[in-house]
């Protein structure tokens, strides 16, 4: 018997001297090789996954142990109700609570102080409560726990009242006060709780410390950052390493990267994490790239957070071959089947163009999250799918994923960009109705967008003025109002919305610039002159334009007005020698050719008086303003045209209404000073005489409307022309 228990107690000590070195296989190897196992060894491996971050595993375990011979005790239930709150397993985490009731743990003190702590990260303080009124014995653990519950919920209502209730306050119910304030960003009381603990004799540690820190930085607020970096430098905790990567993360956000790095001679993989963020964040993401090339050097591990701060960095710069290499240095550390290096995937291959990449991505990821839906719904948007983005979001839904405000900015977004102002409608209605949530800032910009785009502008401010309730509000809404109005040439509202966005926010840029742009385009140059002269006058300066290119891995970037690059006069020359060869190439055909199609698809009965919605599509090879605004005024201003929706992502517009083809175009021979020919197509089986009278919409198909700003390939015109050879008339 003696022999059995000394084996026992020699091979538990080896599971957990291999648990604690990071060997956990040969732990477990070692414990299933096991002939007997006392509570002891179940517990040191149930421990073991714990301490690990192994939450399922050891949660797994404790289902084995249920079945076998060995009974839990309250260690066990301890451990395994602390796993419960680290992976916020509630189901699994209540079915422990029913166990401890049946087996007679209910007295313990430990299994009971579990049991607040798992409701209370469970975000179930009630549950917690009711836990804490049935415990006959108390200690410190117990209060902190459930003071803990309540903040972590943002009740603070009840933790002061609990706060202030306790026997004893001890150090780390400060810190829980002060860390529950922090995360919601509510510097000033964190401050308070600060000072208050000073006065009352309790001194602050580390982790007060590092609380301080971070909610200076959700509150983005410099001077109450300071202040607190210069208690901390005063007070000795600027060599511990959470209040170093908290002061960190302090000044990486608000862009001091130079004084962040003075304050990490000694960096961990949480260090680096925070200063590649931080430069990813403020728009460096060359400087973050660079970090982390200097982190490999320095052979600090990688982490799944440090590769998707760096999969945003290559996101934000649009630069695919390094998204491409830092994926494979992903596979090799066999971080790829993590949640956040993942989605990291997905937003970076979709931000750089390559739509494929994304969805394999997305196919990838074992364990979506609504931050997956959401990121793969926003791909689909950017690529103009949106058939594919319409039928991801009925997937998610059916799959038991709740929607959220992100997943209606982009379903919004897509059919603002599309033109689909049915289904945006029904989404917009669908966010109180179904999913109860209130339409916000961006929901309501996205569908001023959309039915601006389709000429509903009146409508839009309609919209706008209803949902728009603070300031912040109605300028986003106000500036996308704007832009519509530029889009179709509207001066009689655009005028009047720029101006009181000009008073709205007389600092911000994009108001004078819009306003001045509608001005220039409708020919009204003093008007224009007026309003950069009043830019000038408040001493708001435009952002200058800016690009880059990538060339042997290497990014060249650049703005607009600054002409310092290497090569320069190189490059102008190829751009001169560019634009000739346009003018020599489109010089003899500066005509458009347009394809009128019949749709009178109403049945025999053609007295029917009925409008039928109809596709009108571009054939460019690229976004051209001058084609895009000379169609839609030509369409708008003709009779019979009820509404229409122009987008230029998929070159087409939608139309509603009886159109009669001769006057659209006259109405574009008006518009311009080019020659255009014109060919009808009657699309009507029933139809007996094949006229050119009027039909119930058409299928206008610029081919080559050629202005000032128009670039069409040699490829583009003859892939039309094998086609449909009589559409064209210029080869």
């Amino acid at each position: 018997m003696n022999h059995v228990r000394s084996e026992l107690l020699r091979t538990t000590s080896k599971i957990v001297a291999l648990a604690r070195s990071g060997r956990i296989s040969h732990a477990r190897n070692l414990f299933d090789e096991m002939p007997h196992r006392d509570p002891v060894a179940w517990n040191a491996m149930l421990s073991a996954y714990s301490n690990l971050g192994l939450y399922q595993q050891s949660l797994a375990l404790f289902e084995t142990m249920r079945i076998s011979h060995s009974k839990p005790d309250d260690f066990s239930y301890s451990a395994s109700l602390s796993a419960c709150a680290s992976s916020s397993c509630l189901p699994f985490g209540t079915r422990i609570h029913a166990l401890v009731l049946v087996s007679g743990y209910r007295s313990s003190l430990p299994v009971g102080n579990s049991l607040v702590d798992m409701y209370g990260k469970c975000l179930c303080p009630d549950d917690a409560s009711k836990v804490f009124d049935e415990m006959t014995d108390r200690n410190e653990v117990t209060w902190c726990s459930l003071l803990f519950a309540y903040a972590n919920s943002c009740q603070f209502g009840m933790a002061f009242h609990l706060f202030h209730s306790m026997p004893k306050r001890v150090e780390i119910a400060w810190n829980i006060m002060i860390a529950g304030h922090a995360r919601c960003g509510e510097v000033e009381s964190c401050l308070h709780l600060f000072k208050e603990m000073c006065l009352s004799s309790y001194l602050p540690d580390q982790w007060t410390l590092s609380a301080l820190m971070n909610a200076c930085t959700e509150s983005m607020e410099l001077l109450y950052g300071c202040m607190v970096h210069g208690f901390v430098i005063k007070s000795g905790w600027s060599s511990a390493m959470e209040v170093k990567n908290s002061v960190l993360s302090f000044y990486a956000k608000l862009e001091c990267q130079s004084d962040a790095m003075k304050q990490a001679p000694e960096k961990d993989v949480v260090s680096w994490t925070s200063m590649i963020a931080g430069y990813t964040r403020n728009g460096n993401g060359e400087q973050a790239l660079s970090m982390f090339v200097e982190m490999m050097r320095n052979y600090v591990p990688l982490d799944d957070l440090v590769a998707g701060a760096v999969l945003h960095a290559c996101a934000s710069l649009a630069i695919l071959d390094h998204g491409k290499a830092m994926h494979s240095c992903v596979i090799h550390h066999g971080l790829d089947k993590h949640l956040y290096v993942g989605n990291s995937l997905v937003n970076m291959y979709a931000k750089c163009g390559d739509i494929e990449s994304s969805r394999v991505s997305f196919h990838g990821i074992v364990k979506k999250d609504i931050v997956s839906w959401n990121s793969m719904l926003f791909a689909f948007g950017l690529h103009g799918h949106a058939n594919e983005a319409l039928c991801l979001y009925r997937e998610m839904v059916a799959s038991g994923v709740r929607p959220d405000d992100v997943t209606f900015t982009g379903l919004l977004m897509t059919c603002s960009h599309l033109g689909l102002i049915d289904e945006g409608f029904a989404f917009f209605e669908s966010i109180s109705l179904e999913f109860g949530l209130s339409p916000g800032m961006d929901h309501v910009a996205c569908m001023v967008d959309m039915l601006g785009r389709g000429g509903y502008v009146a409508e839009a401010i309609s919209l706008a003025k209803k949902y728009s309730k603070t300031s912040r509000d109605r300028t986003n809404s106000w500036e996308v109002l704007l832009g519509a109005c530029y889009t179709h040439s509207d001066l009689g509202t655009g005028s009047s919305v720029g101006e009181y966005l000009k008073h709205l926010e007389p600092q911000k840029e994009v108001g004078y610039v819009l306003l001045s742009n509608l001005y220039c385009a409708s020919g009204q140059w003093k008007e224009a002159e007026r309003v950069r002269r009043a830019m000038m006058d408040q001493g708001v300066r435009k952002v200058p334009g800016s690009s880059w290119i990538e060339i042997r891995n290497k990014v060249t970037a650049f703005v607009s007005g600054n002409n310092s690059y290497p090569h320069m006069a190189e490059i102008s020359k190829m751009l001169c020698f560019l634009e000739l060869e346009m003018r020599h190439m489109f010089s003899l055909h500066g005509f458009g050719t347009f394809r009128l199609q019949r749709l009178n698809s109403m049945g025999k009965d053609k007295s029917v008086e009925q409008d039928e919605v109809i596709s009108v599509e571009y054939r460019v090879s690229m976004y051209c303003n001058a084609c895009e605004r000379t169609v839609a005024k030509a369409i708008s201003k003709c009779k019979g045209v009820e509404k229409f929706v122009t987008d230029m992502n998929e070159h087409r517009v939608v139309v509603t209404g009886r159109i009669d083809p001769n006057k659209v175009l006259k109405k574009i021979k008006k518009k311009t000073s080019k020659k255009v020919e014109i060919i009808v197509e009657n699309q009507d089986e029933n139809s007996d005489d094949g006229s050119n009278n009027e039909c119930d919409g058409i299928v206008l198909v610029p081919l080559f409307f050629l202005g000032n700003d128009c670039c069409i390939s040699n490829e583009t015109l003859m892939m039309f022309n094998d086609d449909n050879p009589n559409a064209c008339v210029l080869m």
